[in-house]
Parts: structure tokens; sequence; C-alpha cells
């Protein structure tokens, strides 16, 4: 664990950074310029206070002027002097500043952001990098769980990783070299007890894909899950708790590339395969060669590089019911490669799309009003490129290379 050693992880408390930037937003807006602290006991002043003279030893004054409006113009509004005398102005970039925490994570070589998953069972997210490294979260407390660490290879090449039941499985592939292990399982009901925390990674032997290993994973029930290839084909996977051994199913699915995402319907027991330009749709309890539909993005749509279709109503033979994205910045693109942005994810929820750009920038989408953005979060250093957002319950967390962010109640 020379990765996770003292002299990378002690930082100050990682819930302290951006804490007085934090505090001020928590604070609420700041008073509009014209409504400043010395004049809002003015502007608050109380149109109908009593007229009645304190009684002083000095000379009577003249009787005071009424304070009310005059006469055929509209009376202000009664206001306290707690009210509000005017509503705070919108933020015109829609930034929200909702309370977050950064979790700074090991920088060890090739140690790029991967995946982030998080198992709702156990309260526990997973960070997992490139080499393989794997950092564990409290999902309550949000602190990490520096002595649970497990630093990963240098020669291992993370593709895809997906949560089995409570089981984390990853995905080793690469497309220019042969790879030793394509896939390795971590069980992570060991958590459950606190007092025997034993974590070992199985490496599963006999894998069916060539040697080039793993492209993408995909979850099926809480032991079957779905892996793709650079040999172009698709395995049912089946895991046994009692038995090392793994069992393997073809798909009969031939692929024209790489499977470069895997998504899977319970309702239907249908799992949809993208490669290339085109999307298969595969019954994974009948499986069948079919042909895959052509998906092809309209130029320069990147305001629309979320699309939402229809099953019921034609699938992806029909055009996208809901379409939205986010225009990055060209100076963020420059810094980023393009092999970068093949590793980078949203996350579903229910109701609500999020996903991360490379200009650090997190939006979150609600399904029943697409045009407008539910949520738009600003991460702490808008230079590193977002490669993971994942969603649990109202919380959003988004995985850049060095650091998790996690934004608390923002759904």
């Amino acid at each position: 664990m020379s990765e996770d050693s003292d002299s990378e992880e002690e930082e100050p408390d990682s819930g302290a950074i951006d804490e007085d930037s934090d505090a001020d937003r928590n604070a609420g807006p700041l008073p509009h310029p014209a409504f400043s602290p010395q004049l809002l006991p003015v502007l608050a002043h109380d149109w109908e206070s009593s007229e009645e003279e304190i009684p002083t030893n000095e000379a009577p004054h003249p009787p005071r002027r009424k304070t009310g409006p005059p006469k055929g113009r509209k009376k202000l509004p009664e206001t306290g002097r707690s009210g509000t005398v005017a509503a705070p102005r919108e933020n015109p970039t829609n930034v929200v500043q909702p309370s977050r925490k950064h979790i700074l994570l090991p920088l060890p070589p090739n140690g790029r952001a991967r995946r982030l998953v998080c198992s709702p069972a156990l309260d526990i997210w997973c960070a997992v990098t490139m080499r393989g490294d794997v950092q564990f979260i409290n999902g309550i407390e949000h602190t990490k769980l520096s002595d649970l660490s497990m630093p990963g290879e240098s020669h291992h090449h993370v593709e895809d990783v997906c949560l089995v039941g409570n089981t984390l499985v990853l995905g080793y592939g690469a497309p220019d070299r042969s790879v030793e292990t394509q896939v390795e399982t971590l069980n992570l009901n060991e958590f459950v007890n606190e007092n025997d925390r034993v974590f070992f990674r199985n490496a599963l032997l006999h894998p069916p894909h060539c040697d080039r290993g793993i492209s993408s994973l995909a979850p099926v029930d809480n032991r079957r899950f779905l892996s793709g290839g650079y040999d172009k084909r698709i395995y049912l996977w089946a895991l046994s708790s009692n038995d090392p051994s793994v069992k393997t199913n073809d798909m009969k699915l031939y692929l024209n590339g790489p499977a470069r995402a895997i998504g899977y319907a319970p309702e239907t027991k249908t799992a949809y395969v993208g490669s290339g330009k085109r999307i298969w749709t595969l019954k994974v309890e009948k499986p069948a060669n079919t042909e895959g539909l052509p998906i092809s993005s309209e130029v320069d749509d990147l305001d629309e590089q979320v699309q939402l279709f229809d099953i019921r109503a034609g699938g992806f033979q029909t055009q996208p019911v809901v379409r939205f994205g986010h225009r990055t910045q060209a100076n963020s693109l420059a810094r980023h490669s393009p092999h970068s942005y093949r590793y980078t994810r949203g996350s579903l929820n229910h109701c609500h799309f999020a996903r991360g750009f490379s200009d650090g920038y997190v939006f979150a989408w609600d399904f029943r009003n697409p045009k407008k953005v539910a949520v738009k979060l600003e991460s702490r250093d808008v230079k590193r490129n977002v490669v993971h957002t994942a969603i649990s319950g109202l919380d959003v967390a988004a995985f850049s290379t060095g650091v998790v962010t996690i934004y608390n109640q923002v759904l």
C-alpha cells in the first residue's frame, strides 16, 4: 500500500477545503448593492408608525409631517422590520453551490479516474482508477477509509467497473496489447464485519474474450453480468459464492467493433449494446444475432448529445423524444485528449440524469422538464475533467483524477 502512504494521504481535512467559500455560499445571496445593510432599516420603516410625541424637557418641536404616501399614489406594501425588502437576484449562470465535500485521493502513476460506484445497501462509495486502485469512501460521513485502500498494479488497465449485488467487478483490457487478467471481483460484504475486514481480489479464470480483454461491463442481476470485449463479442457471466470458477455463455452477437457501452433493462430482460455508430438489441434469455441500428448525431449538436428514445414507440428507429446536453468551451476541450472522453459516463436515477464535463461542471436534468437544467454544479477545480458522475439518493458525486466531490441533497 505504498501508494496510500501518509506522505500522499495526510492532507488537511478534506471537508475543510474550500471551507470559507462554502460557508459564504451557504450564508445566502448577498444583498443588492442598492440595499446595503445600512439602508435596510430605513427601507423597512413602518409607514404607519405612531405619531405620539415623546415627552422631553426641550422646547416642543413643530408638528411632525405625516410620512404616508401622497394621495393619489399607490400605497407601498407593508413590510416588517425583519421582512424581505427585495427578492435576491437570480444567479445569471444558474450555478448551484450546495453543501459539498472534497475527498482527496492518492495520485500514483497511471492513476487516472475511471469509475465511481455506490453500494446503497452498505453505504459505501468505491473509486477505481485506471491501474486498479480501489479507494473506499464512507457513504454517510463522506470520509475516506484509508485503512481499507487497495492499490492496483501499474500494468493493469481498467476499462470498466460495475456492481453485481455486493460484488465489485473490475474489467481489464487494452486495445493495443494483451492483458493477463480480464476480470477481478471484490466481495464488499466484508464491510459488514468491522472487526475482521479482509479483502481479496479474485481473478476469474478461463476468460472467454481474446487476449486484449474487456471493453465494457453491465450488471444483469445480483449474480450475473454482461461483458463486451475487443474481440467484438458479448458474454454473460454467472458468479457463485461457493465456487471459485465462473460460468460464461456466448450471447451469439457479432458486432462491427468493440462494445463501448452496455445497458440492461430488467423489465424486458433486454440488453442494449453500443459500438461505433450503431446500437444492438440483445435478448439475454434468448440470445441471437441481430442487426445494429444506426445512430448518428447531427453536426454541431453538442447541446443535445444526450438523447432519450421511447422503446414502446419504435425505439431507435424513431427520433428521440428528449434531447439535452452541454457545450464545453474550446479551451477546456484542448486540455484533454479525445481518448479520455471514451471513459466519461453519467448516471441515471428515476427521473434525473447527471453527467460531468471536461470544463469541471456537473449538470443534472429532469426528464419531466428537459429544456431546463435542473441543477448545475461547479467543481472546486474547473480544470479537472469529470470522468464519472454517480447519483445516490439525493446526492450527486463527481469523480475526477485525484478527487471525489460529493454534493449533498441537490436533487
